[in-house]
């Protein structure tokens, strides 16, 4: 990757709201220059935009993040299916990490009663107040 690709890539991750004239303004380059670029990266996978909403404002109140193992390809369909998964990765063999999102207690019992075989470990959020970092890439070196 060339020096001009990885500052529009870091430009990008510091300010993900920023129009690409606005990013060109901040690294010296053109407006094309960076909305080509830009195409590119996400094209290659080394850029995505996602958008986090207010999950309290939403009436979200249990954030869970669960190791779940995966006995079957049909436990890794549930999990695929399961509206309630927000993020799900296999760390290794027959092993998940699994982030899923619930209402209220009863959807989280719901949700542990279905995997309770399954889950290896288990940390639980039970009420989303301000983050003390949020979710973000902008500082990475």
């Amino acid at each position: 990757m060339r020096q001009t690709q990885k500052n529009i890539l870091w430009a990008f991750m510091q300010f993900p709201r920023t129009s690409d004239r606005g990013i060109a303004r901040r690294i010296g380059v053109s407006q094309p220059t960076v909305t080509r670029c830009r195409h590119r990266l996400v094209e290659r996978g080394f850029l995505s935009f996602l958008a986090v909403p207010g999950l309290d404002k939403l009436g979200y109140e249990i954030v869970a993040m669960n190791t779940i193992v995966i006995r079957s390809d049909k436990d890794r369909t549930a999990l695929e299916d399961d509206k309630r998964v927000v993020f799900a990765v296999e760390m290794d063999y027959k092993t998940a990490f699994v982030v899923s999102v619930h209402k209220n207690y009863g959807s989280y019992a719901e949700f542990i009663g279905k995997y309770s075989y399954k889950i290896a470990t288990l940390s639980l959020t039970s009420k989303l107040n301000k983050p003390i970092k949020p979710f973000s890439f902008k500082d990475i070196p």
